[in-house]
Order: C-alpha cells, then sequence, then structure tokens
C-alpha cells in the first residue's frame, strides 16, 4: 500500500557559513520507495544539504527539517 506522506521533509534550507551561502531556500521530500540523485557542481552546496539530512549541521531555522516520525525523532539520521 503506497502512502503519500513523506518520509522527509526539508522546506526552505538555508545555510549559512562566514562568508559565502552554502544552501538558499532549499526544498527536499523524500516518498517511500523513492530514490533521489543530487547533482550540481563544487561548491553547489550538495554535502552540506546532507550534512543538514545527517544531523551533522543545522539549518538557519531548524524547525524546517520534518519527518514522517515526528520532528523530535528526527535527530541524527545515519546515512550510510
Amino acid at each position: 500500500m503506497m502512502t503519500n506522506k513523506a518520509l522527509i521533509k526539508m522546506i526552505g534550507i538555508t545555510k549559512n557559513f562566514p562568508g559565502v551561502v552554502a544552501n538558499h531556500n532549499v526544498d527536499f521530500d523524500l516518498y517511500p520507495s523513492e530514490i533521489h540523485s543530487i547533482l550540481g557542481e563544487n561548491g553547489a552546496g550538495k554535502t552540506t544539504l546532507m550534512k543538514i539530512l545527517a544531523g551533522m549541521h543545522q539549518p538557519e531555522m531548524p524547525e524546517q527539517l520534518s519527518s514522517a516520525t515526528g520532528p523530535s525523532k528526527f535527530t541524527r539520521l545515519r546515512i550510510r
């Protein structure tokens, strides 16, 4: 049975480092059975976005992240 509820939802993700905007207003949804590829030039913010997803970096507004199991369960997803 397919569900149309996102497992992971990232809305308007923005991450700034001193002198650099790594991600600006990025949206990303992951639904069951989906496979995604993140593509971009060097320095485009791909790694930063995945580190935010993994909990290694915090976005400027942490409430922009949610998961199907609730925001409290979102911390430190392990990506291997």
